[in-house]
């Protein structure tokens, strides 16, 4: 017995992407579900639960590839943030994810599973500032002939 796909909601998903390239993954979401009461009608069913599930995974693989308009990251790309961090290592006990955006030119959204990987790779740590940004330990003890004042 083979099961039958519902195909409505991938095309649904590539309609409302073209037709409003601009609009961020949770409005569209809303759109797409109150243009389309037939598909995603309240209820306690289980095509309502399959329909939702697929319009979240359908909206997550659109966005994911696009990143915003910008293609996904290349080889090239992580290692010009390899080559930052370990610039910035050499330099500095600590560092940011926007730091390490800013020296490559790219958000730091793209970067952030790149940036995740070689920080477990070369084994340094990771923590949030009070201000909710993500600070990178190169695990250097802190030496204050080095610090410098004004």
């Amino acid at each position: 017995m083979s099961l039958k796909r519902n195909k409505d909601v991938p095309k649904l998903v590539e309609k409302y992407r073209a037709k409003y390239p601009d609009l961020d993954r949770d409005l569209l979401r809303k759109l797409i579900r109150l243009e389309n009461p037939d598909l995603f009608f309240e209820g306690k069913n289980l095509k309502y639960y399959n329909n939702l599930k697929n319009l979240d995974r359908y909206l997550r693989k659109a966005f994911a590839s696009k990143l915003s308009g910008q293609p996904l990251l290349k080889k090239s790309s992580n290692d010009s943030v390899e080559k930052a961090l370990l610039e910035l290592a050499k330099e500095q006990c600590k560092t940011t994810m926007e730091e390490v955006a800013s020296k490559v030119g790219i958000p730091p959204s793209s970067i952030e599973l790149s940036v995740y990987r070689l920080v477990q790779k070369h084994g340094w740590k990771t923590s949030k500032t009070k201000l909710g940004e993500v600070e990178i330990d190169f695990n250097r003890p802190f030496d204050p002939e080095t610090l410098r004042f004004g």
